[in-house]
Formats: C-alpha cells, sequence, structure tokens
C-alpha cells in the first residue's frame, strides 16, 4: 500500500525530502486522508497550517493523496479551499491522471464538473510525437478499459487523435478492441490514421486470422 511505497522511498533516499521536514503538517495531512479521517479533522490541520498546495513528496499534494484513496468528500474540500485541481507530481500525474487510470468514474466525474484539465500534452507537427510527458487521461483509461471513464473524457473534449510514438489514439486500440474503437469514432477519431508501420486500424483488422 502506499505507506509502504513511502517507506521504500525513504530507504532509497537514505533522508525524507526536504519538503516533509520543513513542514511535517503536509505529511500529517497526507496521512490523515489515506486514513480517511472525518473532514473536520482535516479542516483542524488546515487551519494549523498544513497547505492545500504544497507537495508532501515526490511532487505529490493532498488532493493525490484524496483521489488515491478514492476520498471524493476530502477532494472537493481540498478543491473548495483553493487546490490547484491541474498541479501535476513528478511523473506527469494530475489528479485526473490517477482517477482516469483507476476507473474511478465518481471522481473524473467531479473532477471535470469542477473544470480540471482533460488534456495536458502539446500538439505538434510530429506525426510520432517523443516525449517525457506521461499519457493522457483518456489513453489510461483506455489502456486499463474503463469505458465509463473514457466517455466521460471524450464528452469533455479531450481529444480522440492525440497523436503518441507509436501513433494516433485509435491505433493504440487492438483492431478486435470493438467497443473503444466505436466509442473512439464516435467522437470524432480519424479512422484513417496510420500507425508507425504505417496501417490503418482497418488495415490491421483485415491482416488478422479470420
Amino acid at each position: 500500500g502506499p505507506v509502504f511505497f513511502f517507506s521504500l522511498l525513504f530507504f532509497l533516499h537514505f533522508e525524507m525530502p526536504t519538503e516533509c521536514i520543513t513542514n511535517p503538517l503536509q505529511r500529517e495531512l497526507a496521512d490523515s486522508i489515506i486514513r480517511m479521517v472525518p473532514l473536520d479533522e482535516i479542516r483542524i490541520l488546515l487551519a494549523c497550517g498544513a497547505k492545500v498546495n504544497e507537495p508532501v513528496t515526490q511532487g505529490l499534494r493532498p488532493l493525490h493523496y484524496a483521489v488515491w484513496q478514492r476520498y471524493l468528500e476530502a477532494a472537493q474540500l481540498l478543491l473548495v479551499r483553493g487546490s490547484d485541481i491541474n498541479a501535476r507530481d513528478e511523473c506527469g500525474y494530475s489528479a485526473l491522471h490517477l482517477s482516469a487510470e483507476h476507473g474511478y468514474t465518481e471522481l473524473v466525474r467531479m473532477l471535470l464538473h469542477q473544470g480540471a484539465q482533460v488534456d495536458y500534452r502539446e500538439d505538434t507537427d510530429d506525426p510520432f510525437p517523443r516525449t517525457t510527458i506521461c499519457d493522457e487521461p483518456l489513453r489510461l483509461a483506455i489502456r486499463n478499459r474503463h469505458a465509463d471513464v473514457a466517455r466521460l473524457l471524450l464528452e469533455h473534449g479531450a481529444d480522440p487523435n492525440k497523436r503518441y510514438f507509436f501513433g494516433s489514439e485509435i491505433n493504440l486500440v487492438s483492431p478486435l478492441d470493438l467497443e473503444f474503437l466505436r466509442l473512439l469514432l464516435t467522437f470524432g477519431a480519424n479512422p484513417d490514421t496510420r500507425d508507425r508501420a504505417g496501417l490503418t486500424p482497418l488495415m490491421k483488422a483485415a491482416r488478422l486470422p479470420q
């Protein structure tokens, strides 16, 4: 679980990241969210100086912890208190990335309703862009087979033609995966786009054994 993960980080670094030492209340806030303490306890920590936008470790904000733990009410409280909904950790993950990857439909819906950014990678003329930026929330939802989340993201303007190193969004879906192919096409994915091997989704489907 998260606690083991953070102990592991501790041993890897041999020292706590400096931001933990400068504000131990951040660590306390994160731990309280993970334990899903009542909201009043979180309010007290905020009143005592814990910050909604200050990283806890590895760029993770309190909002990331609330989403990770599926603590919807805590996430809403943090947002009301001014938490940056689009803040990203050191891996480039926002709260929306996390909830899309895990298929937390209610959290995705709430974040979108609160105006979360849907696409994060800059558009480029390169047909197969190389980038260190993590995949879009839509790609994470599709890769993990969260159809409801993928539909929500598309309804809120996620780009169905976002390009990756191996091709466009639709090129990355298996030609057997009719549910997601249909979903992308419904929202305007280009059926003629080619992957790095020069194949369209239809060409890939035609090559499958009958």
